[in-house]
């Protein structure tokens, strides 16, 4: 199904956004990603963040797996962002 038919089914909305909604959003993803990182952390905790099903279930492979794939996922919106809509971009944001 494509944007355009969840559109015409009332599930997704135009929005106008601003650099400063973007750079409200990256700072919640960075902040996410620095507390994912964090040694003090269970895995289960740094995994739960995005997938949860029952407690002491997630690997420590499988928490690493999820950061490395939402770091990349950053970069990739990003470029997106400077590619698309360059005015978007955020200014602190590398």
């Amino acid at each position: 199904m494509t944007l355009t038919e969840w559109q015409s089914k009332g599930w997704l909305r135009s929005h106008k956004s601003s650099r400063n909604e973007i750079e409200g959003l990256f700072s919640i993803v960075d902040r996410d990603l620095n507390d994912a990182i964090s040694k003090d952390l269970s895995c289960d905790w740094k995994f739960g963040i995005v997938e949860y099903d029952m407690a002491g279930v997630a690997s420590e492979s499988e928490a690493i797996e999820l950061i490395e794939f939402a770091t990349e996922f950053r970069t990739d919106v990003l470029n997106w962002l400077t590619k698309h809509h360059q005015n978007l971009v955020p200014q602190d944001r590398s």
